[in-house]
C-alpha cells in the first residue's frame, strides 16, 4: 500500500490539477484534489495523466472533498471498514466449506463489479484464484 500524487489534466479542456493516488494490492484508487469522486482502476497512474482516458473498475463518492493522499486513504478504509459482507467472500466461504449448492444460490442472486475483483484476484490462495475465476466466467 503506498500513496502519492501526480500532477494531471481532467475535462474536455484539459485543466491541470492534482490527482491523489492510493493503491492498494494493484489496484489504484485516485481523486482529483478538492473533488468528492473517488474512482479505482488497475492502470498504473503516471504523471501527466488525462483522467478523462482512465478505465474506471469503481467509483465512490466522499461526503466532503479530498484534498490530500491522506483524507482518500482515510475515504477508502473507511469505505471498507461501514461495507457489507463482501458477496464474493461470502461465496468463497460457501466453496470452501463444501456448501456447492449454496454457493450456486448465491452466484444466481450476486451482483457485484468487474472492480471487486481487482483485490480479490491479488492472492497467492490457488483456492481463491479458482473460485474467482468461476465467478467472473459466470457473470454478465
Amino acid at each position: 500500500m503506498s500513496t502519492y500524487e501526480i500532477n494531471g489534466t481532467y475535462g474536455g479542456s484539459q485543466t491541470p490539477c492534482t490527482i491523489f493516488v492510493y493503491e492498494v494490492c494493484g489496484a489504484y484508487w485516485y481523486c482529483v484534489e478538492d473533488s468528492v469522486n473517488v474512482n479505482c482502476t488497475i492502470d498504473e497512474l503516471i504523471e501527466g495523466v488525462d483522467v478523462e482516458t482512465i478505465d474506471d473498475h469503481d467509483t465512490c463518492t466522499a461526503q466532503n472533498n479530498i484534498n490530500s493522499t491522506e483524507e482518500l486513504e482515510r475515504f477508502i478504509n473507511e469505505e471498507e471498514e461501514e461495507e457489507e459482507p463482501n458477496i464474493i467472500e461470502t461465496i468463497y466461504e460457501s466453496w470452501v466449506n463444501g456448501q456447492r449448492q449454496q454457493m450456486i444460490n448465491q452466484l444466481e442472486n450476486a451482483t457485484f463489479s468487474r472492480g471487486e475483483f481487482i483485490e480479490y484476484l491479488e492472492c497467492d490462495d490457488d483456492e481463491k484464484l479458482k473460485i474467482a475465476i468461476y465467478l467472473l466466467n459466470n457473470q454478465e
